[in-house]
């Protein structure tokens, strides 16, 4: 990265390079952790920050969760969050165990082997997703639209396999959705 970057923390303001000096970021992976360590100091309690949108968003998902709920993960995978350092953070991302049932779908059949499923289908890009018409009571997905590029389609799909009165919750890097049929 031979970009200047400028660093911002809340907790700290704007830091700029000295005039004349640029600000890398370059180097190993624990350089950048040690950046990010001095700039977050709270990472040391607990493990995340409070800019963590990842812990924002599991926790609204988990405060809406009902525990009899049936769950659809829409862009499952392998169980994206299965090697978060923080046990704390890996509970607050799977939801075996919380609901009655989760079922995770995804076009990489990877899906069928992610233990924090409780059922995992693959589907075909194009296809409609191999879930019955209102047959989930909750529908999540973390980072998956912004690499979908039928988005609309999968949108109905979702609303499709939805029950009436369920919730979507959905964090995109284009835009966050929540919402209740």
């Amino acid at each position: 990265m031979s970009d200047q970057i400028r660093l911002t923390s809340r907790l700290f303001g704007q830091l700029q390079p000295s005039p004349g000096r640029r600000m890398s970021v370059e180097g190993t992976k624990a350089n950048r952790t040690n950046v990010n360590d001095r700039l977050h100091a709270e990472r040391a309690a607990g493990g995340f920050t409070r800019d963590d949108h990842r812990v924002v968003f599991f926790g609204r998902v988990n405060a809406l969760l009902p525990k009899d709920a049936v769950v659809l993960e829409f862009g499952a995978g392998r169980g994206k969050f299965g090697e978060i350092e923080s046990d704390w953070k890996r509970d607050l991302t799977c939801f075996r165990g919380k609901a009655r049932h989760v079922i995770g779908v995804d076009p990489d059949p990877v899906v069928v082997e992610n233990p924090d499923l409780d059922e995992g289908h693959c589907f075909t890009i194009g296809e409609p997703l191999p879930i019955p018409d209102a047959s989930v009571d909750f529908v999540t997905s973390w980072a998956v639209f912004e690499h979908v590029e039928q988005a609309e389609f999968y949108a109905r799909e979702l609303e499709r396999v939805l029950k009436p009165g369920g919730w979507m919750v959905d964090s995109s890097s284009k835009r966050n959705v929540i919402k209740q049929t």
